[in-house]
C-alpha cells in the first residue's frame, strides 16, 4: 500500500467526517432536544439549495445573496414544520394518550416525498451547479483536494465551536439545557418549551442548508440529495447518544467519514455505506445484549434459600 494513498484516503475521510459531524451536531440537536424523527431535515438541506439556484437563474442575482436568500427559506423551513405540522399532530396524540413518535415520523416523510417531487417538476430532475465558491485543485505530491475541502473542514470546526459555545456558555443554550434533561421541570421555572423547540429548529435547518450549499458546490445540486445524510446522522446520534455535545459528536462524525473512507483499501467505494451500516448493526446488537441479558439472568437465577435454611 502507497503511503500517498493512505493519505488521500485520511483527507477524503476527514472532509466526509467533517460534513457527517456537521449533520450529526444539528441533527442529533433536534431528535434530543424535541423527540422529533426529523425526516424532513433533507427537505431544509435541498430546498436551501433550489432557492439559492432559482434567485440566481431567474433574477440574476450574484451567489452570495442567492445563498443567503436560500438559507433563510430552508430555515424558515424547519421552523413552520415544527409549528405548523408536528406540533398539532403532537399534542393531537398526547391527548389521546398516544405516543407522537410515529406520526410526527410519517407526515415528516411524507413532506420530504411533497418537496422532493416539487423540486423535481419544478426544475426536472438533471444535476445544476451552484457555484458557491471557485473550484481551485491543490496538488501535493500525489495527494490532492481542493480548495472547498478546505473550507468545509474550517467551516465545520468554526459551526462545531459555536455551536459547543452557545449550548454551554450562553443563556439561551443552558435553556435548551434544561428542556432536554426535563421538559416539565423546564416549563414549571419558567423556560418556554415551545419557543426552544423553535428556536433549535432554527439552528439545525440552518446547518442543513449550509451543508447542502457545500455538496451543492462540490458535486451538483439535484432534487434527491441528501438521504445518505440524514442516514449517516442517524448512525452517529445513536453511536455516540443524541444528546451528547456537539464536540463528541462532531468526534463520532469524522471517525465513521475515516472508517468509510479507509474501507475503499478493502473493499469498492461504492460499498462504503454496507461498512457504515454494519457498524450500526454490531451498535444494536451489542446494546440488546447489554439490555437483555440482565433480565434473563435475573430470570433464570436460582431462588434464594428460605431463612433458617427450610425450602419451600
Amino acid at each position: 500500500m502507497e503511503i500517498q494513498h493512505l493519505i488521500q484516503l485520511l483527507i477524503n475521510g476527514l472532509v466526509d467526517g467533517t460534513k457527517i459531524a456537521l449533520l450529526a451536531a444539528s441533527f442529533g440537536l433536534i431528535i434530543s432536544i424535541t423527540r422529533r424523527f426529523h425526516v424532513a431535515y433533507i427537505s431544509t438541506y435541498v430546498l436551501a439549495v433550489y432557492t439559492a439556484i432559482f434567485f440566481v437563474r431567474t433574477f440574476y442575482l450574484i451567489v452570495p445573496i442567492a445563498v443567503i436568500i436560500g438559507l433563510a427559506v430552508g430555515t424558515a423551513l424547519g421552523v413552520l414544520l415544527e409549528l405548523i405540522v408536528y406540533r398539532p399532530i403532537s399534542r393531537r396524540a398526547e391527548r389521546t394518550g398516544n405516543d407522537p413518535l410515529i406520526p410526527v415520523f410519517i407526515a415528516s416523510l411524507g413532506v420530504t416525498v411533497v418537496v422532493q417531487n416539487a423540486l423535481s417538476i419544478g426544475f426536472n430532475t438533471q444535476p445544476l451547479p451552484l457555484e458557491v465558491i471557485p473550484p481551485a485543485g491543490v496538488l501535493i505530491g500525489e495527494v490532492n483536494f481542493t480548495n472547498l475541502d478546505v473550507v468545509t473542514v474550517i467551516v465545520g470546526i468554526v459551526i462545531i465551536g459555536a455551536l459547543q459555545y452557545f449550548l454551554t456558555r450562553t443563556r439561551w443554550g443552558r435553556w435548551i439545557g434544561g428542556v432536554r434533561v426535563n421538559p416539565t421541570m423546564a416549563a414549571s421555572v419558567g423556560i418556554n418549551t415551545g419557543r426552544m423547540f423553535l428556536l433549535v429548529f432554527a439552528i439545525g435547518s440552518l446547518v442543513s442548508g449550509i451543508l447542502g450549499m457545500i455538496d451543492a458546490t462540490n458535486t451538483a445540486a439535484s432534487p434527491g440529495m441528501g438521504f445518505d445524510r440524514v442516514f449517516y446522522g442517524f448512525v452517529v446520534a445513536a453511536l455516540a447518544g443524541a444528546s451528547a455535545s456537539p464536540v463528541k459528536l462532531a468526534v463520532y462524525g469524522v471517525a465513521i467519514g475515516e472508517v468509510a473512507s479507509l474501507s475503499a483499501l478493502f473493499i469498492a467505494p461504492a460499498w462504503s455505506v454496507l461498512v457504515v451500516f454494519s457498524i450500526l448493526l454490531i451498535y444494536v446488537a451489542v446494546r440488546a445484549v447489554q439490555v437483555v441479558a440482565p433480565s434473563v439472568r435475573a430470570r433464570f437465577a436460582p431462588s434464594p434459600a428460605a431463612p433458617g435454611g427450610a425450602s419451600s
